[in-house]
């Protein structure tokens, strides 16, 4: 989402992506004569200025790359990437610059988490917002959907952008072996897609897809278990976590905030553990950056204010990371094995 705004008095904080939205927001809490005011501040200023900053543990010592096997794949991930005509040429649009660091990482494949552009994710936005951007990596993309997809019914925009590139077999959820890796994209709009639950379509169709428990498996979708950032924790995605982790998947990726965080390992519960789940957020792709409100559960790793991408070295046995900068700085690095 683009814009924030906590009404004063109260503790739930709303998030609000357009003064229509704003307005529909203080009218319900009964503050309609506060719009005129926070209104202006949300749509001007979003989250605030995210300074650059870089918070967090020191690195603990890990497995050497060269134990994990060589590398079979590399590939790049961000979300919440392109601003809409005429919008991209503002500060707050970075897309061609992590549209230019991507070409020369020369990743295999690119894994877009969501929120591809906005505000709407109308097919308008995808022409003349994304596909000039990233719209270049089309043929080896893996993309998943946001909530900014789904402000078009049905995320129609989405849908007929992508085609079987991103809906191979007609759901917003699918899978790919990429380097040996299963990687998995998964939809956590669980309101609008059917539901994330066990039982749910994409709740079976996951059960399917871990039941032969491969070794390495990613998963993507674009809002995280756990956050620092302004959004915070989503526990609708917990019953999707809970499934990667009985099966002892192994990493996870998400956006929606726009900033970089990496986690400790986590159990079933998103709580830290000496083995267990990595999620990585990497809400970097362009739109404006957020800084962080404060440090979830199990945060090891904070980055503020730095538009970038995720360079992922797959290996047999582990990755290698880099959280890679648009202006060419490694900021976060390392390796880690996969748990089976």
């Amino acid at each position: 989402m683009s814009s924030f705004a906590r009404a004063s008095g109260q503790k739930t904080e709303q998030l609000i992506t357009s003064s229509l939205e704003a307005r529909r927001y203080f009218q319900l809490m009964g503050r309609t004569t506060a719009f005129v005011v926070v209104a202006a501040v949300v749509v001007g200023c979003g989250y605030g200025v995210a300074q650059p900053k870089v918070s967090g543990q020191a690195q603990a010592a890990g497995p050497s790359a060269a134990s994990l096997g060589p590398v079979t794949a590399r590939v790049t991930a961000a979300g919440d990437i392109a601003c809409a005509t005429p919008e991209s040429t503002k500060p707050g649009c970075q897309a061609a610059d992590t549209t230019a660091l991507t070409e020369r990482l020369h990743p295999a494949a690119v894994l877009a988490l969501g929120d591809l552009v906005y505000e709407s994710g109308s097919i308008d936005e995808f022409t003349n917002g994304y596909a000039p951007t990233w719209g270049r990596f089309k043929a080896k993309t893996f993309a998943v959907p946001g909530n900014h997809e789904y402000n078009t019914d049905g995320a129609a925009g989405y849908r007929s952008w992508w085609g079987a590139t991103a809906l191979p077999s007609g759901t917003t959820w699918h899978s790919k072996r990429i380097g040996g890796w299963l990687i998995l994209g998964l939809d956590s709009n669980c309101g609008d897609n059917g539901g994330c639950g066990p039982t749910s379509p994409q709740g079976r169709w996951l059960a399917g897809q871990l039941k032969a428990s491969p070794r390495c498996v990613l998963a993507i979708w674009h809002h995280p278990r756990r956050s620092s950032g302004p959004h915070g924790d989503n526990s609708s995605t917990q019953p999707l976590w809970a499934a990667l982790s009985a099966k002892h998947a192994d990493l996870v990726l998400n956006g929606h905030d726009h900033d970089y965080e990496r986690f400790q390992p986590m159990n079933a519960n998103a709580n830290p553990a000496k083995t267990g789940l990595t999620e990585v957020v990497v809400g970097t792709g362009g739109k404006e950056l957020y800084p962080f409100t404060h440090t979830a559960t199990g945060s090891a790793k904070r980055i503020q204010g730095f538009a970038g991408v995720l360079l992922l070295s797959l290996r047999q046995r582990g990755w290698s990371w880099a959280f890679t900068t648009v202006d060419g700085k490694v900021r976060d690095s390392g390796s880690a094995a996969c748990q089976v």
